[in-house]
């Protein structure tokens, strides 16, 4: 879906969700930043009323987004132009998912896998998030690189590989909050973490870094093609991902076996969860 069904120039169109630029004032003025960043409040919002376990994924998103709208502030993107654009268009694949999911309409096989995932107990708040980055970069970043860089102000994906690689090292330099957070929301990851194991942070960075290179290839593939070329080519890259993200959702009788205490162990409330994981930058 373009972001021109989610987004106007100024930002989010009010009306997608509720919450979501109705305590602006009308003389602010409202980056794609500042858009999806309410949008995704607005998520959470939603997310609280129904118990929904993706408003976890929301909050991170919220708090990557402000992250990266700070460093877009400073100038530390090659072009900060194309890169409120090019968020606009990576979040709103997102929240198309989500209200496509709610809508009872199809999403991609990769959203179906992490959606159907959230809505389970026994996901458990590591797998959740693991589940949402596996979508959403290993498929839709690939996908919204090759919009924007064949797109009138794109100027090929070799023109915004600097800003592509920039926003993977902001995405790397956030694995020790997200990491400390899943720790504080997850008792028994915190244990291991404090025996030397690490091993969310390793799994945050390994899906991280193979969803990245995934989606940087995926774009060199997408980018040449024809509109129904790169549709057919979408379709079969999502059921790749899909099956990787199978794979984190039903990893096998052991690791099934090992994620169980940890899950039971996970006892606070997905407010909880939201604020820890939307104030990690």
């Amino acid at each position: 879906m373009s972001s021109g069904a989610l987004f106007d120039g100024n930002g989010l169109r009010p009306g997608l969700y509720d919450a979501s630029v109705a305590c602006l004032d009308p003389p602010m003025t409202v980056t794609p930043f500042d858009g999806t960043v309410d949008a995704m409040t607005a998520v959470m919002a939603t997310a609280r009323a129904r118990d929904d376990r993706m408003g976890e994924f929301a909050a991170m998103y919220a708090a990557v987004t402000r992250r990266v709208r700070g460093l877009a502030a400073q100038g530390s993107f090659a072009d900060s132009e194309r890169m409120a654009g090019f968020v606009d268009l990576f979040a709103a694949r997102f929240l198309e998912a989500v209200r496509a999911r709610d809508e009872g309409r199809p999403v991609t096989r990769s959203w179906s896998v992490a959606f159907s995932a959230s809505g389970r107990w026994r996901t458990g708040v590591l797998r959740n998030l693991l589940l949402g980055m596996t979508a959403h970069i290993g498929l839709d970043l690939g996908i919204v690189a090759a919009e924007v860089a064949t797109g009138p102000t794109g100027h090929g994906l070799d023109a915004m590989r600097a800003d592509f690689d920039s926003i993977n090292a902001v995405l790397a330099s956030l694995v020790p909050a997200v990491e400390n957070a899943v720790s504080e929301l997850s008792p028994a990851i915190g244990l291991l973490d404090r025996a030397g194991g690490a091993a969310d942070a390793f799994a945050i960075a390994r899906v991280i870094n193979v969803a990245r290179d995934i989606a940087w290839a995926n774009a060199n593939e997408l980018a040449p093609l024809d509109p129904d070329s790169r549709a057919q080519a979408i379709d079969h890259l999502d059921e790749e991902v899909a099956e990787r993200a199978r794979l984190i959702e039903n990893p096998g009788f052991v690791m099934s076996s090992v994620f169980l205490p940890i899950r039971l162990m996970e006892r606070r409330s997905l407010g909880d969860s939201m604020d820890v994981l939307g104030s990690i930058a």
